[in-house]
């Protein structure tokens, strides 16, 4: 069970991982005009997590239309997800001693 949820993480972290560095690249191009290095410099931001996501929402919202909740949904999804880890760790912490 634990190889399909991880398989099945690692298929949607490359969709979002794609659809973040489209979204970037596009924002990009809107927002100085880059043309076709936008995609180069979308390509360094989409490997900086808190920039590239700050830049894919930009992108999503500015060029795609999508409202700003829903972009940070998808573009920020990282973020609770690693709290519930830590509070869960603490809580797998404190009943083992």
């Amino acid at each position: 069970m634990s190889n399909f949820l991880g398989t099945l993480f690692g298929i949607a972290y490359l969709i979002v991982g794609t659809v973040t560095f489209f979204a970037i690249a596009q924002g990009v191009d809107l927002a100085f005009g880059t043309g076709i290095f936008s995609f180069i410099i979308a390509a360094v931001l989409a490997y900086l997590p808190m920039i590239g996501a700050g830049f894919g929402v930009y992108g999503a919202v500015n060029v795609w239309d999508w409202g700003v909740f829903q972009a940070v949904l998808v573009f920020f999804w990282y973020v609770p997800v690693y709290l519930l880890f830590m509070v869960f760790g603490v809580f797998a912490a404190n009943s083992s001693d």
